[in-house]
This record gives structure tokens, sequence and C-alpha cells, in this order.
């Protein structure tokens, strides 16, 4: 009976072990490292490296983002969205205890489930166990 348990402990391990990552090191195609934004802060230049890239893109379709008739200085874009008074932001990311009790919450419904189909089956396999 112990060595069930220590295989079903180690199954459960392996399974959670070998679920997905929960943040992957490379770009969305997987053609290389992730980067980071590159905001600097002044607009001008954030402006003019943005459409330098536009400009530059092999694909060609972002050309109508750079037909803004007449382009505006920086100035004039930056208060062109600000956000209202009561604005929150977006939410805290979340702790390591909130990552272990999601993780937590997961085996437990991994655990539930596998419990749930082995005494179902031991439920039907014991009728035939009790002829014997």
């Amino acid at each position: 009976m112990r060595f069930e348990v220590v295989v079903l402990v180690a199954m459960l391990a392996g399974f959670a072990a070998c679920g997905p990552a929960s943040h992957r090191g490379g770009d969305e195609w997987g053609d290389g490292p992730a980067q980071e934004p590159m905001i600097s802060g002044d607009n001008a230049r954030d402006e003019a490296r943005w459409r330098r890239e536009l400009a530059a893109d092999p694909w060609g379709d972002d050309a109508a983002l750079l037909t803004d008739d007449p382009p505006q200085t920086a100035a004039a874009y930056q208060n062109a969205d600000v956000p209202p008074l009561d604005f929150v932001g977006p939410p805290a990311p979340p702790s390591t205890w909130e990552g272990v009790q999601k993780g937590g919450a997961k085996i437990g419904k991994v655990f539930f489930s596998l419990m749930t189909v082995f005494v179902t089956l031991g439920m039907m396999a014991a009728p035939y166990l009790m002829m014997i």
C-alpha cells in the first residue's frame, strides 16, 4: 500500500513539474529573446525611432500609420490622452504567495479529479472483488 501511495505522489509531482512555463523568454514568434520596450521618455526621439522602425518593416503593412497629415509636434501629443483623476492603473503583479496559492489550487483540482476517477473505478470493481 505504501508503494502505491509513493508512486501516486511521485506521479502527481511529475505532472505538476511538467506543466507549461509561466513566462517564455522569447518573443511571440520564437525568433529570439524578448525585447523590452524602448521608451526613453523623450517623445520626439521615441516617435522618430518608431517611424524608422515602421519604415524599415519588410512586410510594409503598417505604412498607413506613417501618414498623419500633418504630423504634430511632440508637445501636441503630450496631453492627448490624459487619464481621469480617479484612474487607478493596472493591477499590481501577483505576489509569490498568490502564485503558490494558485499552484496549490491547480494541484488540488488535479488530485480531486484523479481521486474521483479512482474511487469510481473502485466502486465498479468492488462487487467483483467481493465475489472472490
